[in-house]
């Protein structure tokens, strides 16, 4: 009997234990959870990059519309057309939200921005589990998206907050669709919300408007849409689907998503017409184009295969074209060709179409700004080729066929994935700083003027004149009718002391664009140093003429009426700068001065105790507020504050602290 027992544990043990469900809970967040983490790692060095002189400016740093969280300035953010050329009102709020909790903390823009890739990644495992019931499928495309090198630009830029915030919003939307087709008794439910949020998508960017496309491509792969005979449902098995008729439910549950997307794409067209951003370039033709958007075509996928002389600019081609760009067009088509002909293979033609539905718009048939392409364009399409990789390399796997193949493959995967890691966590580092970016790009293009321009104005922040001089000189050899350069090498000139050629500068930059108003302020200040105010005052009123929105130009004109001796037309312009920006620090330090002049001895002391709060560039003010003190007789107080200026450095005359001292002494006794 206690052999029978032993044989029969002995049987037990040698009993292989029954294999975990592929699809377990367990399964699903044990590869989510290391995507994510993965992911996070390779953007460590990310949280502590700075904001670039590439459209941070105009989006943060000096953008006024995000400085506030009160109601007013909320409907002011959804009210407002265009922000740098896109009606994008969610990216703007959330760029605000930043702001209000740290200021200008780039660490926690940055870490904002991270956060909701990092919940993308979630987002595109789900969708991904939601299409496919495969975990392992999921967890590569997840994973690809997550730590692609090309990523980089939409994740580490501040200013392409709306870039990782519409997909945010585009994905979960997709995953809500993927609910409604599932679930029978909540189908509106779910319907409304993808509704919901994708409206939400396209208030983060206008680029979420092929939605309604992708979902077709859904219905396509979920068997909604009958295509005959077999439809295959890997790159490799097939399996026979019961034949069915089209449904026109398919297409009439997708007209509000169509009408709204419609809606919204006018609205971005107007607000990039509104600047400009859409502009007919006369050197290149439609069949030009065509050519472009070919490359760029055939670029991104080459590109996201293998990532390789990446750039944050990519220049239009000088003249003659290589033959590249005339046979790309034919190739890109021929590729699309073959993936309509296997319209069968739900893996291929899905992964085509939704990559082709993302960036067809974006080939610049109709040209925005001055780059063939960029990085950030295939954040959101890259899923389509992302989902073919994942599916067929499983398809692979799972298939006795390919045993032979499933090591290698599995050892090859491992070392591509360290590879596109590595590239990120490197590809980061470029967009460290202005300086490191612009480098990178002239390293990889010669002749790109923005690139030298942009490297100018880092080493003119920097006060390293000499090198930011022969960048700005490099930029306008390359481009001689190139206001922005132009304007920023009168800046140098000025300081250097050159105000003839520092305004010659902006006569220049004014004659090839009379509205550019960062000349007539640079030309204005000039203007200042030579004393020709009236000159100056004619440009300071131009600028605030065409941006009265903007408080330093009312301050800058404060200081000039100031200088004239007009001291109530100063005061008004303070005043309107800090009724613009409450947080305005040397307009409160100006309009203070101001109060000084003006006898008014208690406001100048709350403008000047303001401006200190909130760290007013000028040590003056302590000076300014001692004699404001010593005038209300608060001698102590006075006293202090001269003290205090002399520890900065500013010169004190010792017969005023002997004064106070004496005030100080008498009424002691």
């Amino acid at each position: 009997m206690a052999q029978k027992k032993n044989i029969a544990l002995k049987k037990a043990a040698t009993k292989p234990l029954p294999a975990p469900e592929p699809n377990s809970l367990a399964n699903i967040l044990t590869f989510l959870t290391i995507a994510v983490l993965i992911t996070w790692a390779c953007f460590t060095n990310a949280f502590k990059n700075d904001f670039t002189n590439w459209d941070d400016v105009q989006y943060v740093t000096e953008n006024n519309i995000v400085k506030s969280l009160s109601w007013e300035n909320i409907k002011t953010i959804f009210s407002t057309l265009s922000v740098m050329g896109n009606y994008h009102p969610l990216a703007v709020l959330s760029l605000a939200i930043d702001f209000h909790f740290d200021k200008l903390d780039a660490h926690t823009f940055h870490t904002t921005s991270i956060i909701i890739h990092l919940c993308n990644v979630a987002l595109v495992f789900f969708f991904v589990q939601l299409l496919t019931k495969n975990p392992l499928v999921a967890f590569i495309v997840a994973l690809l998206f997550g730590i692609h090198p090309m990523h980089v630009e939409s994740v580490a830029w501040v200013a392409e907050r709306k870039d990782v915030l519409y997909v945010f919003f585009y994905m979960a939307s997709l995953i809500a669709y993927m609910f409604y087709i599932k679930d029978g008794p909540r189908k509106i439910m779910w319907i409304i919300l993808s509704f919901l949020l994708f409206g939400l998508s396209l208030l983060s960017k206008a680029q979420a408007v092929t939605l309604p496309v992708v979902l077709l491509f859904i219905d396509y792969y979920m068997n909604r849409i009958p295509v005959g005979g077999l439809s295959i449902a890997g790159s490799i098995a097939t399996e026979p689907v019961a034949e069915k008729k089209f449904d026109w439910k398919i297409i009439i549950e997708k007209i509000p998503f169509l009408i709204l997307a419609i809606i919204m794409g006018w609205i971005a067209i107007k607000a990039q017409k509104e600047t400009g951003a859409i502009k007919d370039i006369p050197a290149n033709t439609l069949f030009e184009r065509i050519l472009f958007a070919g490359y760029s075509f055939m670029n991104y996928t080459i590109k996201l295969i293998y990532p390789h002389e990446l750039s944050a600019y990519y220049p239009y081609p000088d003249k003659p074209y290589s033959i590249l760009y005339y046979i790309a067009p034919l190739v890109a088509v021929g590729l699309v060709g073959l993936a309509a002909w296997y319209y069968k293979n739900k893996t291929i033609v899905f992964g085509t179409g939704f990559y082709v539905a993302n960036i067809f718009l974006l080939l610049q048939l109709l040209p925005v700004g001055g780059a063939m392409m960029a990085e950030r364009y295939s954040y959101l399409c890259s899923i389509g080729l992302f989902f073919i990789a994942g599916k067929s390399a499983v398809d692979v796997l799972e298939n006795k066929k390919y045993a032979t193949y499933r090591y290698p493959l599995i050892v090859l995967m491992i070392c591509y994935g360290g590879y596109l890691a590595y590239g990120t966590y490197e590809r980061n580092k470029v967009w460290s700083n202005s300086g490191t970016l612009w480098t990178n790009v002239i390293q990889q293009y010669k002749r790109v003027p923005i690139a030298y321009n942009n490297l100018g104005s880092f080493y003119q922040k920097k006060k390293i004149l000499d090198t930011a001089l022969v960048n700005f000189n490099e930029a306008i050899h390359l481009k001689a009718q190139f206001p922005e350069a132009l304007t920023n090498r009168s800046d140098i000139f000025r300081v250097m002391g050159n105000y003839k050629q520092a305004i010659a500068d902006c006569d220049s930059a004014i004659a090839f664009d009379n509205n550019y108003t960062e000349a007539y302020m640079n030309r204005g200040i000039a203007y200042c140093f030579v004393s020709e105010y009236d000159k100056a005052l004619k440009d300071f009123s131009f600028v605030v003429s065409k941006k009265a929105g903007e408080a330093s130009l009312y301050c800058n004109r404060g200081n000039l009426y100031d200088m004239k001796g007009k001291i109530d037309s100063a005061f008004d312009d303070y005043s309107m700068a800090i009724k613009l920006d409450p947080e305005y620090a040397d307009a409160y330090f100006s309009r203070g001065r101001t109060y000084l002049k003006m006898k008014k001895y208690k406001e100048a002391i709350a403008d000047l105790d303001m401006s200190i709060q909130l760290n007013t560039t000028s040590n003056n003010v302590y000076i300014y507020r001692s004699q404001a003190y010593q005038e209300t007789g608060n001698y102590q107080a006075a006293l202090q504050d001269a003290m205090t200026a002399r520890k900065l450095g500013l010169q004190v005359n010792d017969d005023y602290i002997n004064d106070l001292q004496k005030h100080i002494a008498s009424a002691g006794k």
